[in-house]
């Protein structure tokens, strides 16, 4: 869940990456640049529905299963 919200935070900065960079303001967008920060952005979306395979090889299947449902919104925001 934490990678998903951060998610939010990188969106943001993504679309901020020139304001920011006028204020001063050192945002991971603004350090390392805007290709490497949709790199993070696409990680950082799917690295959790990745890890859901890892609770269905823990025996979890419906809490492996239930993430998968908001899995086509999540390729929406790429």
């Amino acid at each position: 869940i934490g990678l998903l919200c951060a998610t939010l935070i990188a969106i943001n900065n993504i679309r901020d990456i020139e304001g920011d960079a006028k204020a001063n303001k050192r945002t991971f967008a603004v350090r390392f640049g805007q290709k490497t920060a949709k790199t993070a952005l696409t990680l950082m979306t799917f690295i959790p529905f990745g890890l859901n395979f890892l609770w269905l090889y823990w025996g979890y299947v419906y809490c492996a299963i239930l993430p998968f449902l908001t899995f086509p919104l999540s390729i929406l925001l790429i």
